[in-house]
């Protein structure tokens, strides 16, 4: 239920980030970016569980992935990167 208002609120902050001229193009790469690291977290994750059939080591990587996307979200906040990519 969460995954449809997530991604609407991240379009909108993409758009409103890098301009709508570069959102169709920052959306793409999102969106890739986004595939790729679902596919290899997967992977890595389940390969890491089968080694030593613990789940500790599966929660501390997550809750540090999710304290770098909170550092990143707020790095990028303070940036304007609808400047760069107009470059």
């Amino acid at each position: 239920a969460l995954i449809a208002g997530t991604t609407s609120l991240c379009s909108g902050w993409t758009a409103e980030r890098v301009g709508l001229a570069h959102h169709r193009q920052a959306w793409g790469w999102m969106t890739s970016a986004f595939a790729l690291a679902q596919a290899l977290s997967a992977w890595s994750l389940s390969y890491l569980f089968s080694l030593g059939e613990s789940y500790w080591p599966l929660f501390a990587i997550g809750a540090g992935a999710l304290a770098l996307g909170t550092l990143i979200a707020l790095v990028s906040s303070r940036l304007d990167i609808g400047t760069a990519l107009a470059r």
